[in-house]
């Protein structure tokens, strides 16, 4: 009798035993379980900041980029322009002797022109003097 009481005093020290390291297994669990949740509430919020930090960046790429394009597209129509007016410059510059020859040959004409006008009145004013003296 009293043999049996002592094993069921140890088995209900046992169980009591038993109940303290489940209850403690219990409480570690739970304390590991919401550092978990804390740890998934700062990944989601990073996350969620990193997605909008992507967000920014890929509309900062967009907005670049046809900025860029339209940059491309001013260079290429200042090339145009630029090679329209080198074609236009050596145009021009392949004209210059012609330019300088007719000049030369207007400036010898007048000048004859005007050597011929003054012929014109010296034999004018010796036809006069011819008439005046008959």
């Amino acid at each position: 009798l009293m043999s049996d009481r002592i094993e069921q005093a140890q088995q209900q020290q046992q169980q009591q035993h038993n109940r303290e390291e489940e209850d403690a297994k219990y409480e570690a669990l739970k304390q590991r379980l919401r550092a978990v949740q804390e740890q998934i509430q700062r990944v989601g919020a990073q996350l969620e900041r990193t997605r909008g930090d992507e967000q920014s960046a890929r509309s900062k790429l967009h907005s670049d980029t046809k900025s860029l394009k339209a940059c491309k597209l001013s260079v290429r129509k200042s090339q145009m322009q630029i090679d329209g007016l080198q074609q236009r410059k050596s145009t021009l510059e392949q004209q210059i002797p012609e330019l300088d020859a007719n000049e030369a040959r207007d400036r010898s004409a007048a000048e004859q022109g005007s050597r011929r006008q003054e012929l014109e009145h010296a034999k004018e004013a010796k036809s006069e003097e011819y008439r005046a003296a008959q």
